[in-house]
């Protein structure tokens, strides 16, 4: 088996996510960079389902660039996660450049979506956490790397959460919003309920950034955060609450869930008669509450 086929068999594989995800040898990696008309038709059937699945569009967000090879190269990579060594260096081959135009973002990104905790689409946590285990931590932060559109939807690389350098997401962000599918998009993939406190910590960054930028773009993330996804955020928050209450030392994951509601917390305060003109922002008290009695502030 060569490394276009093992590339076929994940790129067929990310568009309908059943069983195993798939693995193989990746002999003549060099033909990659010419692949045949069905590793080609396989990208394009892809990124086409991607876009559907985003809303992005027949030209994605808007961009009508071709669609490049960086999301077979990601394919093979994935593919050849049991040799660690050389699939690291096959994702490191795929055109940084390219992964800048949005048509090839979304590609990139219809090989990932399956293999991160936090897709747009809704799916079961237990088959989330199996896939995700499939993908070796090393890999998926260089995949992440390589892959600008789901380091925006999920979160950056850890290399570069964790020192703040995530200015490239933070482009890629006012890139979308300036687009109605784009803006869309973004929201409802930031907006979901999500306990992972890195993934919390690096929306919050977004949030306090773009709040000075784009007020609506906020209210409306924390309205579909509400309508959309209500249930599963007074879970978290009341499992915050239990916790914050209960601890002298608290872990990150409860300060970042109410953390996560201070942007909204500081355009309240400038602004004191701003949530009473939204009638479907409703459930966000017990939040806010918390944000003010622990003191919280937007940084992290």
């Amino acid at each position: 088996m060569t490394a276009e086929r093992t590339a076929q068999r994940v790129l067929a594989w990310a568009r309908e996510p059943n069983g195993p995800l798939p693995t193989g040898p990746v002999d003549d990696s060099r033909k990659l960079a010419d692949p045949d008309s069905s590793t080609r038709e396989l990208l394009v059937s892809l990124t086409r389902d991607t876009a559907a699945r985003l809303g992005a569009g027949q030209l994605p967000f808007g961009d009508g660039t071709a669609v490049g090879l960086g999301a077979v190269l990601l394919a093979a990579g994935v593919g050849a996660r049991l040799q660690p060594v050389v699939a690291q260096r096959l994702l490191g081959a795929a055109p940084a450049g390219q992964g800048h135009q949005m048509a090839d973002a979304v590609a990139r990104h219809g090989v990932l979506r399956s293999l991160v905790p936090a897709a747009p689409e809704p799916r079961s946590r237990s088959a989330v956490d199996q896939r995700r285990a499939e993908l070796p931590a090393a890999l998926l932060e260089s995949a992440l790397d390589v892959s600008p559109l789901t380091a925006l939807l999920y979160r950056p690389p850890q290399d570069r959460l964790g020192s703040g350098a995530t200015g490239r997401e933070t482009d890629l962000a006012r890139r979308l919003l300036a687009s109605r599918r784009g803006r869309a998009c973004v929201i409802r993939a930031l907006s979901t309920a999500m306990p992972e406190a890195p993934v919390l910590a690096w929306r919050l960054r977004l949030l306090a950034t773009l709040r000075h930028e784009d007020r609506d773009f906020v209210l409306d993330l924390y309205l579909a955060a509400r309508v959309r996804h209500g249930a599963q955020w007074d879970e978290l928050i009341g499992s915050a609450a239990d916790q914050l209450a209960g601890a002298e030392l608290p872990s990150p994951e409860p300060v970042n869930v109410a953390r996560f509601w201070t942007p909204l917390a500081a355009m309240r305060k400038a602004e004191p008669g701003l949530l009473q003109n939204l009638p479907y922002l409703e459930g966000y008290e017990r939040a806010l509450d918390l944000v003010r009695k622990y003191r919280l502030t937007e940084a992290v």
